[in-house]
């Protein structure tokens, strides 16, 4: 098996993230300036949004990013505490979270992925956890993985295989069992 083959690259400023849509655009976090660079397959630019601040559409330190497959597409705000999701065109549509450690709350949301049932995984970075939302952006059931020291972390139940730990899960009709992995 031998390495992908080059084929181009394009100048940007300190990017942080990067995701594909459906159609190959693709969208680049640029840290130092707080906006979101689209560009098509072959690395024009052909939108850019975003700028400081904590308005709908304004991004303080935007760390990670995804598109669904609607080709919205999904920022991890990492300073204001938050997750924005906008069209493909950068059209801002909604957003969730506050700063906190309860469910749906986050201490610096560090990135965000999306699986192909449209789940959304976000690494909250300062809450050392994992939080799974629903299509519809609810909480959904995940398993909290409690190292030896006493740390927890939220998992996401398809995903628990963490070494030396214990595991508090929750089985399809809600009821809580523990095993030692």
């Amino acid at each position: 098996m031998s390495a992908p083959a080059y084929l181009l690259s394009w100048s940007i400023g300190y990017p942080r993230a990067i995701c594909a849509d459906s159609l190959e655009d693709i969208y680049v976090v640029a840290y130092t300036n707080n906006r979101i660079y689209k560009y098509n397959s072959v690395g024009d630019q052909i939108l850019t949004w975003g700028g400081y601040g904590t308005g709908d559409g304004q991004f303080k330190d935007p760390y990670g990013i995804t598109a669904n497959s609607l080709d919205n597409i999904y920022v991890a705000d990492t300073t204001n505490d938050r997750i924005q999701k906008f069209d493909s065109n950068g059209n801002f549509l909604l957003k969730w979270g506050s700063y906190g450690s309860g469910a749906g709350q986050f201490d610096n949301p560090q990135d965000i992925s999306v699986s192909r049932s449209n789940n959304f995984y976000v690494a909250d970075y300062d809450n050392h956890r994992i939080q799974k939302f629903g299509d519809a952006l609810v909480g959904s059931k995940v398993a909290i993985v409690t190292d030896l020291s006493r740390k927890s972390y939220v998992m996401p139940l398809t995903t628990v295989s963490v070494g030396d730990k214990v595991a508090i899960m929750y089985d399809s009709s809600g009821k809580q069992f523990c095993k030692k992995l």
